[in-house]
């Protein structure tokens, strides 16, 4: 009797190598499968991180535009106004004064030299 244990155990022996092979294949495709989602899921997000930044980019790059549009208008319109004030008083009123009442913006202090200094 003792050899019918043996021979059985002999039998359950490739079922058992078979279970834990199709188990073995199972988790490595489960892993296989969780990987490849986590990499389209990183590659996605990294897609519109790049396009957010992009986007980002562009209106900051579109703002900075504008303000130096309007700072150079504005320098347009300084130079033009003391250009009328010399030609119609023959010297520009007391632009310090003007500085000093808010006629002209802080980061621009006009000054008029003449061919004398």
């Amino acid at each position: 009797m003792q050899s019918l244990p043996n021979h059985a155990e002999k039998a359950e022996a490739p079922a058992k190598l078979k279970i834990s092979l199709v188990w073995g294949g199972m988790c490595l495709l489960l892993i296989a499968i969780v990987w490849a989602a986590a990499s389209i899921k990183i590659e996605r997000d990294e897609q519109q991180l790049i396009e957010k930044l992009r986007a980002d980019t562009e209106q900051r790059v579109r703002n900075h535009a504008e303000q130096l549009l309007r700072t150079v208008l504005q320098i347009d319109q300084l130079s033009l106004s003391i250009k009328y004030q010399w030609e119609r008083n023959g010297v520009p009123n007391d632009l310090e004064e003007q500085f000093r009442r808010g006629l002209y913006h802080e980061y621009m202090f006009p000054v008029a030299i003449d061919a004398n200094g």
